[in-house]
């Protein structure tokens, strides 16, 4: 009887082929989770070391400022969030401040003019009087570092080149130069006393001035408009024209033409005659020129590039005009005399309203 208990309880323990089928089921399914599980690690590890990856490794965002605000002395611009500006309540110094006005901090204690934003630098001329000499320095204010001692202006920042025009040559010895970013390679690139330099593309587009005091005294002395390209060759006069300012904007080249505001193409044809107002100042973006209009007491006035729509937007001398997103930043004259500007830069939109100190 023991023995056929023990058998029987034996039988008992012995599972059945329906809960082996069972058991094998579920481990396997257990397996398949655990190899699931791993794969999805691995694959969010692989995910996250690329992304790490990507980030350091990718080019950081190059903003430069247009030709047309450099022009203008090149007292603001912009990259992202962040507003660089020269700060007129405060000896022009460089500043930095958020597009929703928090953040405002110095960055330097130089009077900070043709302001380049790329990468992580800010370029600078450094203006001290009648002299000033080519700095850069870092977006948060650190590591402020001589690039080299030329007297310059229109700092034009382009790829791994800085175009600029040297004018401590002498009166009429301004010539285009270029130079790497870490200040190597300084390459003079013309022979002509050159002014207003636009870099665009691989094109220089410049006004050709006198050479010397002798030409500059005859009557019918041009200061005529010409491009090269930014390896120095391939010299070319695109305009007869007498003038004294141009910003290039697109296919074209927007000037005074001594007697109001005209534009011809890059390429020198299609001579347009846009309004008879005389300029003194001018910038140009997209379909809209602004400028200021000598012959109303130099206020600031705006023209479609066609002609149209011309509409003025205050009332004060404006000059320096620089345009970032929907502003307009300008410097005012001076109530007793309208070359001098007075100690603070202003901000007005587009459409002429909310104009306000920016500081």
């Amino acid at each position: 009887m023991s023995n056929s208990k023990e058998q029987t309880e034996n039988i008992n323990q012995v599972p059945s082929s329906s809960e082996a089928n069972q058991a094998i089921i579920l481990k396997k399914r257990k397996s398949k989770w655990k190899l699931i599980i791993i794969i999805a690690i691995v694959s969010l590890i692989a995910v996250v070391a690329t992304c790490f990856f990507v980030n350091i490794n990718a080019p950081k965002k190059n903003v430069v400022s247009k030709s047309g605000n450099i022009v203008n002395l090149g007292i603001v611009a912009q990259q992202g969030d962040w507003i660089y500006y020269s700060n007129e309540d405060d000896h022009g110094y460089l500043y930095k401040i958020k597009t929703d006005g928090t953040g405002k901090t110095k960055l330097n204690s130089d009077y900070s003019l043709f302001i380049n934003v790329a990468d992580d630098w800010i370029y600078y001329k450094a203006n001290y009087g009648e002299f000033g000499i080519f700095y850069k320095i870092r977006t948060d204010g650190t590591e402020r570092t001589l690039i080299n001692n030329d007297d310059i202006i229109f700092i034009n920042v382009v790829g791994d080149w800085i175009y600029y025009l040297n004018i401590g040559q002498g009166a009429y010895e301004n010539y285009i130069y270029k130079i790497k970013k870490d200040g190597t390679e300084r390459t003079k690139l013309n022979n002509d006393n050159s002014s207003y330099i636009n870099v665009v593309g691989d094109w220089i587009y410049y006004i050709r001035k006198p050479y010397d005091y002798t030409e500059f005294m005859k009557p019918r002395h041009k200061n005529s408009i010409y491009k090269i390209k930014t390896n120095g060759t391939s010299r070319t006069k695109l305009s007869n024209d007498d003038t004294e300012i141009i910003v290039v904007e697109g296919d074209w080249i927007y000037y005074d033409d001594g007697n109001g505001l005209s534009k011809i193409l890059t390429n020198g044809t299609n001579r347009t005659k846009i309004c008879s107002d005389i300029i003194g100042f001018m910038n140009v973006e997209g379909n809209w020129i602004y400028y200021s209009n000598e012959d109303d007491h130099g206020y600031l006035y705006k023209i479609k590039t066609d002609g149209t729509n011309r509409i003025k937007l205050n009332n004060v001398g404006t000059i320096d005009i620089n345009i970032l997103g929907d502003w307009i930043y300008y410097l005012k004259t001076h109530l007793d005399n309208q070359s001098i500007p007075d100690s603070h830069l202003y901000r007005i939109k587009k459409d002429g309203t909310e104009r306000q100190v920016f500081k």
